[in-house]
Formats: C-alpha cells, sequence, structure tokens
C-alpha cells in the first residue's frame, strides 16, 4: 500500500490506495478517520465516490462521478 500525506492545521490528511481486484480505490483519512473513498465499481462499471462523517462507519453520500444526476449509489 503506498501512502501519501500533508500536515494541516486542523489535522493530517493521508491518502492510500487499496488494489482489490473488484473495487481498486484511493481512501482518504482524516487524523486517521475515513473521510471518502474513491473506488471503481467493477460490477457496474462505474467510478463511485463514497463521503463518510467523523465516527461513522458507513458512507453519508455516494455518487457515481461521471453522472451529475446521480444521487445515493444502490450497491
Amino acid at each position: 500500500m503506498k501512502e501519501i500525506s500533508i500536515d494541516t492545521p486542523k489535522g493530517k490528511i493521508r491518502a492510500a490506495k487499496f488494489l482489490d481486484p473488484n473495487y481498486p480505490s484511493i481512501d482518504v483519512f482524516i487524523d486517521n478517520e475515513l473521510a471518502a473513498v474513491i473506488e471503481f465499481h467493477s460490477g457496474k462499471d462505474d467510478i463511485v465516490i463514497h463521503t463518510f462523517m467523523k465516527y461513522k462507519e458507513e458512507p453519508v453520500s455516494s455518487r457515481i462521478f461521471d453522472d451529475p444526476e446521480s444521487y445515493d449509489y444502490d450497491e
């Protein structure tokens, strides 16, 4: 897993790549809390952006990247 990070006055922002064969992704963390996942969904041939709130395990929003009309994404 390869990572990059930057320190900010509000906390450390870190991004890591995950190479799951069905859902390769870049995951973004703020102070080690998951903030966003940008993944390729191989089953639906879409790139999906999931956003998270602090201390929540499930995404609060999921959108298809190239579909401005998309709303919450159904798995």
